[in-house]
């Protein structure tokens, strides 16, 4: 009981930093986000959870570490972490918890990710957020081939002109 009070004031605690933006986390704050960071798939599973009920407060902690995750995917706690991230933005943004800010990180993500089943979470967190149905499907997936890179590339820009389009405005 006490440990759950603990998690709760921390998670309280982060949300008010994000709020503020110039508070110093305390140990117990900063391990959340350094878990995210930590090798252990629990680790920046649960880590990710408990950044997720900052709401869109939480937003630009996962996306800094989906953008550093995707610096080397092929490293497998990156790999992991990526998809930990677009895991929970992909929830988040199902219950309409998004900000537009996580398009062109997105795009990146779609562009970099190592395999071509983990790029439909992604294409559908695109889709929820713009509400641009580019036809990046399952079943485009399922029957990609590199021959077919050519159509995946006009797909991913379709999401690129929604974000220079809005981005313009």
């Amino acid at each position: 009981m006490i440990m759950k009070a603990n998690t709760i004031l921390a998670v309280l605690f982060l949300f008010f930093c994000a709020l503020s933006e110039g508070c110093h986390a305390s140990k117990n704050d900063e391990s959340i986000v350094q878990r995210l960071y930590s090798g252990n798939t629990e680790e920046m599973h649960d880590a990710a959870q408990k950044i997720a009920l900052l709401g869109k407060d939480g937003i630009p902690i996962l996306l800094e570490a989906l953008s550093k995750s995707l610096e080397n995917t092929f490293v497998l706690s990156n790999y992991a972490r990526s998809n930990i991230c677009i895991s929970t933005l992909h929830s988040l943004a199902k219950d309409q918890i998004f900000i537009e800010d996580e398009v062109p990180v997105l795009i990146d993500a779609l562009k970099k990710q190592a395999s071509m089943e983990d790029t439909y979470l992604t294409a559908e967190t695109l889709r929820i957020i713009t509400g641009v149905d580019t036809g990046y499907s399952k079943e485009f997936i399922e029957k990609y081939s590199t021959d077919n890179e050519p159509e995946r590339l006009k797909k991913i820009m379709m999401w690129q002109k929604w974000w220079d389009k809005k981005k313009g405005s």
